[in-house]
């Protein structure tokens, strides 16, 4: 997609620097629990679900903006960033936020005489997330 956006999920990341604009990605991400069973002794049957730490990760595949030592510098440097993402949806308002960003992972899908953006293959973890949206569902 030219103007950017994510082609299943239309979402346009931002990455933010100290509340500072920085470039546009193109990326997914989830946000996981982790589970563990409680189980009672003598039983051999969980009776019960135990939360643990929530995760964010995802993938970064483009970037708009960013040259490859911006990317460089943030996996080497092991340095963390938020990533806000907005809907390309002119009406959309909602954002969604994962704080805390580091890069595990650093690749290229780079084509010859390719005129897109930057391809890139960068997995994140992050530490928090974060929402605009109610999680309400309409009636």
């Amino acid at each position: 997609m030219a103007d950017g956006g994510h082609l299943y999920s239309h979402v346009t990341g931002r990455v933010i620097v100290e509340g500072e604009f920085q470039g546009l990605i193109e990326a997914d991400f989830k946000i996981e629990n982790d589970l563990g069973k409680y189980i009672e002794q003598g039983n051999e049957y969980a009776t019960d679900h135990v939360h643990g730490v929530r995760k964010v990760s995802g993938k970064i595949t483009k970037a708009w903006g960013l040259n490859s030592g911006y990317l460089w510098e943030w996996f080497d440097q092991k340095l963390q960033k938020d990533i806000e993402f907005l809907p390309t949806s002119a009406a959309a308002t909602k954002s969604y936020t994962c704080s805390g960003c580091a890069l595990k992972s650093l690749g290229s899908n780079i084509k010859a005489g390719g005129a897109d953006a930057l391809i890139i293959e960068a997995d994140f973890e992050g530490l928090t997330f974060s929402s605009t949206d109610s999680h309400t569902i309409p009636p």
